[in-house]
């Protein structure tokens, strides 16, 4: 906590002016609260800028659903493509619209544009029978329908399957019970094991600050059960409360940073989709706290689908490990869990963080190129298109 504590005054430290004297507590205490109105100005510049911008998601129209089970639709970038299909599934409190954040700056529109089929889950806002969803719900009769349509379309033949964040997980979990359908599985800054490291800069469930957040959180999820779902504002907020620096930082520098029109244009995209997320079903939101943050379940290959426990030692396929460097949403310690339980692993470490995946200048070139030489490698498709 100390070394946190002088993190934060560091940056204080380095405005005071040359000739100052902490002598006088007065003084320092006046210049303090003069830095820090200071910045809190120039967030609240940040803030007025970006709700100011006119920027705005350009969806298309050339997007097609196929297939709709409740709320869940499967949506298919490359209708008119015969080339493999790419099932994707995105996390479940976040909308997929991160792939494909703009028309110019689109993951799924790439894949489409090398040649492949790629299919993305829209989870969308939890129905009335979503509502009462478990994660092995969600597998069971949404991610299994929703191959099971892939697969058709492919004639019979084998799916590449892609999970991102949270959605990796999930991705495991239909692996473990459907990997006879896959040709192989590609998992993008995905949190596995919990206890090594922290997600979001949550503290590990065995400290201290990680036992409070546990029953503060057990209290919380208590008091909601009355209504069916977890609004996507009380996660925000509790990621904030570990991780509040950043998102000060990020929007004091759009206040004074001087941007070009594009690099605007996407961090306001960018924020839209994060201030837009989706609602997690109770029972859901209580698995990931107990099964996965408190039990570690994933790590120890105790989390049971169906039946089926979840071992990634049993996924004897290709697979691809995509694990950013300076993700500081899923560090990568966590990441890496999976990469000695995978029996066939391919490891890239972008210098990216969790989100410049998909939106960084670089993305492309760091990413995106890499898995699709990588798909090529593992089953030759047609040619790699620069």
């Amino acid at each position: 906590m100390l070394e946190m504590f002088s993190a934060w005054l560091e940056p204080v430290r380095a405005q005071l002016p040359a000739d100052f004297s902490a002598d006088d507590s007065a003084c320092l205490s006046d210049e303090i609260t003069r830095l820090a109105l200071n910045r809190f100005g120039q967030f609240l510049d940040g803030i007025r800028a970006y709700q100011n911008a006119p920027a705005r998601r350009d969806v298309g129209e050339d997007i097609h659903a196929i297939w709709q089970k409740g709320t869940t639709r499967l949506l298919d970038y490359g209708i008119d493509s015969q080339g493999a299909i790419i099932l994707v599934v995105p996390s479940l409190i976040n909308r997929f619209e991160i792939l494909d954040i703009d028309q110019e700056r689109s993951f799924l529109r790439f894949l489409a544009g090398q040649g492949y089929r790629p299919l993305v889950l829209d989870w969308d806002i939890p129905g009335v029978e979503e509502g009462q969803f478990t994660l092995a719900d969600y597998v069971e009769k949404r991610l299994e329908p929703a191959l099971d349509v892939a697969f058709a379309l492919m004639g019979g033949r084998k799916v590449h399957l892609l999970g991102y964040c949270m959605g990796g997980v999930m991705a495991v979990a239909l692996a473990a019970r459907q990997k006879q359908r896959l040709s192989t599985l590609t998992l993008m800054a995905t949190p596995w094991d919990f206890e090594i490291c922290s997600i979001s800069g949550v503290p590990p469930a065995h400290t201290f600050m990680g036992q409070m957040f546990l029953q503060q959180s057990r209290i919380a999820l208590s008091c909601l059960s009355e209504i069916d779902v977890l609004h996507p504002s009380f996660l925000q907020a509790v990621f904030a409360g570990f991780q509040p620096l950043p998102v000060l930082q990020k929007f004091m520098q759009f206040a004074v940073a001087g941007l070009p029109d594009e690099r605007v244009r996407r961090f306001v995209l960018t924020e839209d989709w994060l201030n837009n997320g989706v609602p997690l079903s109770l029972p859901v939101a209580k698995e990931c706290l107990e099964l996965w943050y408190a039990e570690n379940a994933l790590a120890k290959n105790k989390w049971d689908v169906g039946g089926t426990i979840v071992d990634p030692s049993g996924l004897d396929l290709p697979c691809c490990l995509m694990i950013p460097q300076e993700d500081k949403v899923v560090p990568p310690e966590s990441a890496k869990a999976l990469a000695s339980a995978l029996p066939q692993v391919q490891l890239i470490e972008p210098p990216t963080g969790h989100l410049g995946l998909m939106v960084s200048d670089r993305a492309r070139e760091n990413v995106w190129e890499p898995y699709v030489s990588w798909l090529q490698t593992v089953e030759p498709h047609r040619s790699f298109k620069k």
